[in-house]
């Protein structure tokens, strides 16, 4: 009598141990979803289960040999003593998922999206990079960074946000902090791309047209700062011109505007409140400079001509030189043929001629006259 009585408390605890919730059950089979549910014990084998959404459930003990779990939703599930023999994975989401003691013979988990999951000999897999969630499961902290709702540790992975059943955005974290590619699309198509480290802009910042190929501008940053942008015309794929923008200390230093076989056409200078001090324009070839003018600011985006100007011959010999202030030409002025032999000098006084004028050729005087707040007058 004690004997017997000894094996149907035995079998009163082992039934109590696998004494999964029937609703539950019927729930998980018919609708595909059953979050926070007690499905111990349960018996799942062969099922189709492609997507489900069991996170947060209890399925200890439970039977799912060959059951389909592709795709499937599986966060923060109890796991422990499963029997997985068989069992497809692919991109099943088994964050924090407990595999303890689970029986795998034939399954495979290298598909499965494995991050912070305890597996079946009691190792815990933290590689989260390659995890995707909806973009409305994370929040913000008081610490500004981003978090799993539910969880207490930053989140790592990759955030997903959807418009219309179309993937809008796609951003790599580490650690609660943007870190890696943000990828934006428009109707399906790449709309911007921009790289992160630990937080903050590093590396390139892009954006495209239409098509999701050609670049209309890209920005360069360093640990957060503005390097350099580029801003295309009929975009570089085409060939278009297109602008470059040089940056310290997220400062314009400088601006060069490249024709469409990338040679430069004109270079900008700036100085510490971003206005443009000097520009220099070069011939065709991109190399010879054609003007070099330094420059006065007098307002935002507005400047005068202040400062030595030299203008080039198309061999790189100097054309002319010639000082101005206040946008007027002012004091010496010297002109040069393509050989870089003088052939003229001239004084200036609020941008007309005043004082001497004299020519050369073959470097000796040929001619003087004599000028008067811009009226020839006699050199006697």
């Amino acid at each position: 009598m004690k004997k017997l009585l000894t094996i149907i408390t035995t079998f009163f605890i082992i039934s109590n141990a696998f004494a999964f919730d029937k609703a539950s059950v019927m729930k998980a089979k018919l609708l595909k979803e059953c979050v926070s549910c007690d499905l111990t014990g349960a018996d799942f084998i062969k099922l189709d289960f492609k997507k489900i959404k069991l996170s947060l459930s209890n399925l200890s003990g439970a039977d799912l040999r060959n059951a389909n779990l592709t795709g499937a939703d599986l966060r923060f599930t109890n796991l422990t003593n499963v029997n997985i023999s068989g069992a497809k994975f692919k991109n099943a989401d088994l964050f924090k998922a407990d595999l303890t003691n689970a029986e795998m013979a034939g399954a495979s988990l290298k598909q499965a999206i494995l991050c912070r999951t305890i597996l079946p000999w009691g190792e815990e897999k933290r590689d989260c990079k390659t995890r995707s969630v909806d973009g409305s499961m994370l929040e913000k902290k008081d610490d500004r960074l981003w978090y799993e709702k539910g969880d207490i540790e930053p989140f790592t992975g990759k955030r997903v946000f959807y418009h219309k059943g179309n993937k809008s955005s796609e951003t790599q974290y580490k650690n609660g902090k943007r870190h890696g590619k943000s990828i934006s699309y428009h109707k399906g198509n790449k709309s911007s791309k921009t790289q992160y480290k630990d937080g903050k802009k590093h590396g390139k910042e892009i954006y495209y047209d239409e098509d999701g190929i050609t670049k209309f501008n890209e920005k360069q940053y360093k640990d957060g700062k503005k390097v350099k942008y580029l801003s295309f015309f009929g975009g570089k794929g085409k060939y278009g011109n297109y602008d470059e923008t040089i940056y310290e200390n997220d400062k314009k230093t400088k601006n060069i505007l490249w024709n469409r076989i990338s040679k430069k056409k004109r270079e900008d200078f700036y100085n510490d409140d971003e206005q443009v001090v000097r520009t220099i324009w070069y011939h065709k070839d991109g190399v010879t400079k054609e003007s070099d003018t330094h420059k006065k600011p007098t307002g935002k985006h507005t400047m005068v001509k202040h400062g030595k100007r030299t203008t080039y011959h198309s061999n790189g010999n100097k054309h002319e030189v010639i000082n101005y202030k206040n946008d007027k030409a002012y004091g010496r002025a010297t002109g040069y043929n393509e050989n870089g032999d003088k052939i003229v000098v001239v004084n200036f006084k609020d941008g007309k001629k005043h004082g001497k004028q004299v020519k050369y050729k073959d470097n000796k005087r040929i001619g003087v006259s004599c000028w008067d707040t811009g009226k020839k007058t006699s050199c006697d």
